[in-house]
Parts: structure tokens; sequence; C-alpha cells
């Protein structure tokens, strides 16, 4: 591990340690730290001291007033309370703390708050954000999709530019940053993210609410972007996020029926193809990607770990029923058994294991398989399922 690494470990230790390790329980029932805690024995003390006897009250905007502290995680530990209770006056009066906070702190006080805080505690915390930006407001808006609050979506969508449609690239943010998504350190699309937050959400009602948004931004044309903007509703991520779930299927459908339009290359729906087939294995995701013209035998996937693999031995890389019949669709649609890959460890098809096994998921051996469906794909026959 590199030092830069290493540093990185530490601080996301610190910063969970702070947020969601509170040993110091308040000893009254009913009270809401008698579930959330306190980080220290002190701040315990001190809040059976000053919110449970006579006359105090139980505000953290007294508690800081009585003992004057200006320890920040106390501070921030107390925002992170009043965020989680929604109580958005008390916040008001705390914003010159909130700003005083790194923009990560902030940050997770915005991702606390598009889980489960009302529109008016979100537009205090993001207005004042000091992190304010388009790509970051697009996190907002995932972590709002992912918990399916509703209001804040909707906030978020009237107050934010979020579509950005005079910028001449693509958005992007860069994952792992301390102001930014903390999973990777891969420069991302967050449209793409949010389309697969929306999908794996399971809410009808939020993909509603986005599909205006999903289908404008799909269809913007920015001058120096490379590719097809409605590839981006085609990522791995995306794809992946179906899960072979019909509903999301349908959900994903119906964007792709709004925004397919003839290409001018058929670069994108070739590599999205592969990505069913390395993913998912959807029938229903491979037959509409072919009937907006996707090239069966597509290789070059221009990613380093596709190996110039078709989508027909990209899906027998693994021994399954849904890989088995993915297969034989393909097969039937005309891909070519023969097609070897060039940078591939193991260069045939038929030396995959998922064509080894075949007969486990389909009771014929790989080579009864391709000769059935080569003589019958000569007579005209093919299963009114895989048309």
């Amino acid at each position: 591990m590199s030092k830069r690494q290493g540093f990185w470990t530490r601080s996301l230790q610190r910063s969970h340690s702070a947020n969601h390790t509170r040993p110091w329980k308040c000893e009254v029932a009913g009270c809401e730290y008698s579930e959330t805690g306190f980080l220290s024995q002190r701040m315990q003390r001190d809040h059976l001291d000053r919110f449970h006897t006579e006359g105090q009250s139980d505000s953290p905007i007294s508690y800081l007033g009585a003992t004057g502290s200006n320890d920040k995680a106390e501070i921030r530990s107390i925002l992170f309370d009043l965020v989680r209770a929604d109580r958005g006056t008390e916040i008001r009066s705390l914003l010159g703390h909130y700003k005083a906070l790194r923009i990560y702190d902030q940050m997770q006080l915005l991702k606390s708050a598009a889980r489960s805080s009302s529109t008016s505690t979100m537009s205090i915390l993001f207005n004042d954000w000091d992190g304010k930006n388009t790509e970051n407001a697009l996190g907002v808006l995932a972590w709002a999709i992912q918990s399916k609050n509703h209001e804040v979506v909707k906030w978020l969508l009237r107050n934010t530019d979020t579509r950005l449609k005079g910028k001449a690239t693509y958005p992007s943010f860069r994952e792992g940053s301390e102001n930014e998504y903390m999973l990777n350190r891969n420069a991302i699309d967050p449209w793409s993210k949010i389309l697969a937050s929306v999908l794996e959400s399971d809410c009808e009602t939020i993909f509603e609410i986005l599909l205006p948004e999903l289908v404008d931004e799909f269809l913007t044309e920015r001058t120096k972007a490379k590719r097809d903007p409605s590839a981006r509703s085609m990522t791995l991520e995306v794809i992946r996020a179906t899960s072979c779930q019909p509903e999301r299927e349908e959900k994903l459908l119906k964007l792709w029926g709004l925004i397919t339009r003839p290409r001018k290359s058929e670069l994108n729906l070739g590599v999205a193809l592969g990505y069913v087939a390395e993913s998912c294995c959807s029938l229903p995701l491979a037959k509409a990607l072919l009937s907006y013209g996707a090239p069966i035998n597509y290789t070059n996937t221009g990613d380093t770990w596709g190996n110039y693999r078709t989508s027909l031995h990209r899906a027998l890389r693994r021994s399954r029923p849904e890989t088995a019949e993915l297969a034989k669709f393909l097969l039937y649609r005309g891909a070519n058994p023969d097609v070897s890959a060039l940078k591939s460890s193991v260069q045939r098809i038929e030396d995959e294991i998922g064509a080894r096994e075949i007969s486990k998921w389909l009771g014929m051996t790989w080579d009864e398989l391709v000769t059935k469906v080569k003589a019958d794909r000569e007579a005209g026959i093919c299963p009114p399922e895989y048309l």
C-alpha cells in the first residue's frame, strides 16, 4: 500500500469511527441519544447534566451554548443528529459551524439529508455547501434516489443545473477524492450512475420523475464528446443494475426506446451487447440491442478485460443455465461459433467452460447444438421466442 493510499485508509477509518462508533449512550429512556450515543464519556456526562436536570432544555443548541464547546468532532456529531432528526431551524443556527467543516464532512451531512430529511433541511445545507457544483449535486441526487426520497429528488431537479447543456464534454467526477463518492478512483459519468440507481431503487415514482431528465440528458450532444450520448445509458454499470429482474428491464427498455436513433457507428451497440453477455445474460435486452443494429459478432469492446471476445464467447465463460440460453439465442440470431479471441487465454469458444458443460443445461453437447442450429437456420427455422 502506498503512503497516499494509507492516508486515505486512515482518514476513512477515523471518519467512520467518528460518525458510527458511539459506545456511550444516554441512560434516559426515550432520548434520541439513548440509541445514537456519544463519542466520549465526557459528552455523555455533560448531556445528562445539561439536558436531563430540571429547567434544562433537551437541545443541542443549548448544550453548545452552555459548554462553549468548539470541539469539531462534537459539533459534527451534533449536526449529524440534527440532520437525522430533520431539525432545520437548529441546523440554520449552526451554519457557521457547518461551513467550518471539511468539504467531505459537509458532503456526508448532505448524504444523510438526501436519505431521510425534508426539502427544508436539504435547502439549508445545499445552499451553504462549499463543494457545491453540478457534478457533486448529481452525487447527492443519486443518494436521494437510492433512498426513494421523492421530494428531495424533485427539489434537486428544480434547484440545480443537472443537465449541463452548455458543456462541451459529458459531466464526470472522480470517485475516491475527499469531496466525491468514496468507492474507487475511476472517473465515471454521473448520469450513468443515476440511471443505475433509478433501476436499483425499484420505484416507479422515482423512474417517472427522472424519465424526462434521463431522456434529455442521453439525447444531448456534446461538441467535444466522441461517443453517442445514448451510449451512456448502455454502460456495464447500468446493464448490471437490471439484475435480470423483468420490472427493471422494462424500465431500461422504455428509456432506450425513447432515445434510440440511427447510429453513426455500431460500436456502442456492440459494446452494450457484450456487457449483457458478460453480466445479466438478459434475452430482452439482447433482443432490443440487436433490433437497434448491434453487430452480433462484434469483438473489440474497448475494454482491456474484454480481450476481443464476441458476445457469444463472453457468455460462455461461465457455466450457468442463463448463459447457455443466451448462447443458444445468439447462435439462432447468427452468431459465429468459430470466431477466435486473439487476446484471450482461451481463444476458441468451444474450449470455454460454458461450452464444455452446456449439456448440463440444454441436454446436448456444444457440437450438437452448433450442428442443430446451423441446420435449422438453413431450413429457415427459429424458435419463436428468439425472434
